[in-house]
């Protein structure tokens, strides 16, 4: 536990379960293996989890400004957490870390709000409802599944529409936040016009596809 000014702040919630020590984010992917109740024996697997999950070690003190390349200056960040952290903080000094401690504890709180603006302002862009946006978040896994043919090449058409206006890779949270949701605004229209086809609200198409 590190102490701030008025409270206390847990950096990494489970060690052998790797997530990102801003955001807090994590996928049940990077949780492979079994671990046994011996730490000694669950050390390898705990490295291998690390090391298998896509978070990228992030310098403390910049290795351009004469930071160590060693676990003791390295933050476990998202790509988007990563990215931002860099352009947001800029520290020589290990001795000020509560400036950093500071960043990731507000991390989660203030990545909800950029989320959050960003889906309102798609939302009234797209004239999708956020109810929308949610079900077809839940959606993306199984569009091969739920969408026939004519559904998955309106769905193409859409993916090298995003792909020529975000030719890059994506890094900020905004950008990548807004990929992602791009995407979700397709699947919405998709499934909106499907919906409409067989008259059925939100609630009955949603029970009529799972079905």
């Amino acid at each position: 536990m590190i102490e701030l000014k008025d409270e206390y702040w847990n950096p990494m919630s489970d060690v052998g379960e790797p997530s990102c020590q801003a955001c807090g984010c994590w996928s049940p992917k990077w949780d492979i293996g079994e671990f046994t109740d011996n730490y000694e024996e669950n050390r390898p697997l705990i490295n291998d989890r690390w090391e298998g999950s896509s978070l990228e070690k992030a310098h403390i003190v910049p290795h351009s400004l004469g930071g160590a390349n060693s676990p003791s200056n390295f933050l476990m960040l998202c790509r988007s957490c990563h990215f931002d952290f860099d352009s947001e903080i800029v520290t020589t000094s290990r001795k000020k870390m509560l400036k950093i401690y500071t960043w990731l504890k507000e991390r989660p709180k203030k990545r909800m709000e950029i989320i959050e603006q960003i889906t309102g302002k798609m939302c009234k862009e797209s004239k999708i409802s956020k109810e929308e946006i949610i079900r077809a978040m839940h959606m993306k896994s199984v569009v091969d599944t739920i969408f026939d043919e004519n559904q998955k090449v309106q769905l193409e058409i859409k993916e090298e529409e995003r792909a020529k206006k975000y030719n890059h890779i994506a890094k900020n949270l905004e950008e990548i936040t807004k990929i992602y949701l791009d995407e979700c605004v397709a699947i919405a229209k998709i499934a909106r016009e499907d919906q409409k086809r067989l008259d059925l609200d939100l609630f009955e198409w949603a029970n009529h596809i799972e079905s």
